[in-house]
């Protein structure tokens, strides 16, 4: 990342590493971000839940992620600048993500993650605050400067839950709920949520 007087600059796609897990096919990537893609994140997510049913004191957390604002940007600097954008974004997420966790670009403007092994609730979002952190700082476009944030809905992997869409759906819910609120925040998905 470079930096210009103290702001940041666009930043490249961040790096494909292609890492094969063990049981897993191969990932693939957007070609935008060089994030893991939807299809990668759905197949990762169903092979946790695969272990979840093995394991019962096996956990992980996911959630998903709509950029704040980010329409605004398109309109006012065009699509490249746009997705230029975007690929600052994902890269600054990516930071938040810990070494057992995976990000990926869902479409558009939204993102996926997960982490496993999480502990209580509180842990949860902590690690989830680290989204809307990553993008407390101005990004620079052209001559411009723009504020965005991120809302963030998190879902705790649950025994009773089988199929990645039901978890995906949860988060969902949880992260139009944190808009709702203002945006910019993480909610945690609890029943009756839905």
């Amino acid at each position: 990342m470079t930096k210009n007087k103290g702001r940041q600059a666009f930043h490249k796609s961040p790096k494909k590493t292609g890492k094969v897990s063990a049981g897993l096919p191969p990932q693939t990537f957007d070609p935008l971000t060089g994030l893991p893609d939807r299809q990668a994140f759905l197949l990762r997510l169903q092979h946790l839940l695969k272990r979840l049913h093995r394991e019962p004191d096996y956990s992980f957390a996911v959630c998903f992620l709509d950029l704040d604002g980010f329409g605004i940007v398109n309109r006012r600097f065009g699509h490249v600048t746009g997705d230029r954008f975007l690929r600052t974004a994902a890269a600054r997420l990516q930071k938040a993500i810990p070494r057992n966790g995976m990000l990926a670009r869902y479409g558009g403007d939204e993102f996926a993650a997960l982490w496993e092994n999480v502990g209580d609730p509180a842990a949860v979002l902590n690690l989830a605050r680290r989204f809307p952190r990553q993008l407390n700082r101005a990004l620079v476009c052209g001559k411009q400067r723009v504020r965005i944030g991120v809302s963030v809905g998190v879902v705790l992997s649950t025994q009773a839950c089988r199929k990645p869409e039901t978890l995906l759906r949860r988060a969902d819910k949880a992260m139009f709920l944190a808009k709702a609120q203002g945006g910019n925040q993480v909610v945690l998905y609890q029943k009756g949520c839905d």
